[in-house]
């Protein structure tokens, strides 16, 4: 099982939520294995470790239309930080924008004042085509230099565009 899994047998936990085993292992592992999505430096010399300065970079996961507010695009921060009145750049077509709503499902559409790495939520940015906006792109704050694509995504194509 361990081979065709890929995993190594000592890191399996035993856990049962049904009969309630393992659980304070279970959250004590997650502590430990799973990286902090500040964007404080938490490591030394870890490469996934960034600056509290760093410019923003988000991806693109889902966008819909909706007739009050235009285009309402899905996004996961990867650095950075985004907020309400921020001008950002969509990097595929170049289009500048001013955030106008922001926020996260929780479950529901809840407006936030920021989102930062490693949150995903949403924007409205007086987007009024869903064509200006494709799966995969990247956000970025208009007045950053150095351009940036987080990768992950490749854009779809549509049948008959």
């Amino acid at each position: 099982m361990e081979h065709s899994l890929g995993i190594i047998g000592e890191e399996v936990l035993k856990v049962s939520a049904k009969a309630g085993l393992g659980i304070d292992e279970l959250f004590q592992a997650i502590i430990e294995r799973i990286p902090d999505p500040s964007n404080k430096v938490t490591r030394e010399n870890d490469a996934s470790a960034v600056s509290v300065d760093e410019p923003l970079k988000a991806l693109v996961y889902n966008s819909h239309f909706d007739s009050y507010k235009g285009v309402v695009v899905y996004i996961r921060i990867m650095e950075g930080e985004l907020r309400p009145g921020q001008k950002i750049k969509v990097m595929a077509g170049s289009q500048e924008y001013v955030i106008q709503e922001l926020g996260q499902f929780r479950p529901k559409a809840t407006v936030v004042q920021h989102l930062q790495r490693g949150q995903v939520g949403y924007f409205t940015a007086n987007i009024r085509n869903l064509r200006d906006i494709r799966i995969g792109d990247t956000v970025t704050d208009c007045y950053q230099a150095n351009c940036y694509t987080p990768g992950g995504l490749q854009s779809s194509q549509a049948d008959g565009l």
